[in-house]
């Protein structure tokens, strides 16, 4: 049976960071947050720090829709993606790391034209298109 919560020792902090700075960057306070989520503030902050039980996936969802509710669509699309270009479990663990470091290096191009150029390249050699998101 698969869980549904998230083992906070391994990916806790790091879900938590990630939370904290999507609320940052929208510039929703704690109070925000769980007043959109339903969440207690306590326990944004418990999530967000990686603190106390671990986080549910329903809880995880209910934060993400809160911050921006077509994150979770951009979410499942990823992960239907890497799916689809996988040929094995060893193989789709390569390609999200591979992905978080091309998103990693994303944040750093600032041009929108530039990034677009970089996806439609990558497109062209492996000879598929996807849809464009743009904020």
């Amino acid at each position: 049976m698969i869980g549904t919560t998230v083992d906070t020792s391994i990916f806790g902090p790091r879900i938590g960071r990630w939370l904290y700075g999507l609320r940052a960057v929208r510039g929703l306070t704690v109070d925000d947050l769980a007043t959109r989520s339903g969440l207690r503030p306590e326990r944004v902050v418990e999530v967000e720090k990686g603190l106390g039980r671990p986080a549910g996936i329903d809880e995880l969802g209910e934060l993400l829709h809160a911050i921006d509710p077509a994150l979770l669509c951009r979410l499942v699309e990823f992960a239907s993606n890497l799916g689809a270009a996988s040929n094995s479990i060893g193989d789709a663990c390569d390609l999200s790391h591979l992905a978080s470091r091309l998103v990693a290096a994303f944040g750093g191009v600032t041009s929108v034209a530039t990034r677009d150029a970089v996806a439609d390249l990558v497109e062209t050699i492996a000879g598929t298109t996807i849809r464009h998101y743009h904020a």
